[in-house]
């Protein structure tokens, strides 16, 4: 319920403490978005001045990490961003090998979306590359 990351045993101290260290600064860095004007594709709308997601008109719940997510995917719309970008802009550089974490978001987000509006599924997978961001008007 909203943890983002776990060390499996055994691990080293020094782990620890760089991952502690990454959880403290995301917490006290400013969240994405915030200004500029909203970006509409089809039934998906980001207003990035309200730090909203919509689905049509039905607004979707999302975490910060989903977040953060939606928002790199659609800052470069509509281009591929790589598995190690998104892991680095949302988690941390050291967490760009880490692409099981990537994997469940994206799935949860995808989840979201598709209880809020069947069929509509706003993250395309580039295999072995990464995501990009994909709706559009049927």
């Amino acid at each position: 319920m909203g943890a983002d990351d776990y060390i499996t045993k055994p691990f080293s101290h020094l782990e620890l403490l760089a991952r502690i260290k990454a959880v403290m600064r995301r917490a006290s860095a400013p969240p994405p978005g915030g200004d500029g004007e909203a970006f509409e594709d089809g039934d998906f709308k980001f207003d990035f001045a309200a730090r909203r997601v919509f689905a049509g008109e039905t607004p979707i719940q999302l975490t910060k990490t989903e977040y953060g997510l939606l928002f790199h995917l659609t800052k470069n719309f509509p281009n591929v961003v790589q598995h190690k970008t998104l892991l680095a802009k949302v988690w941390g550089r050291e967490y760009i090998d880490e692409t099981d974490y990537l994997k469940v978001h994206v799935q949860r987000i995808r989840r979201k979306f598709a209880e809020a509006q069947p069929g509509l599924d706003p993250i395309d997978t580039e295999r072995g590359v990464g995501y990009r961001l994909s709706i559009s008007s049927s």
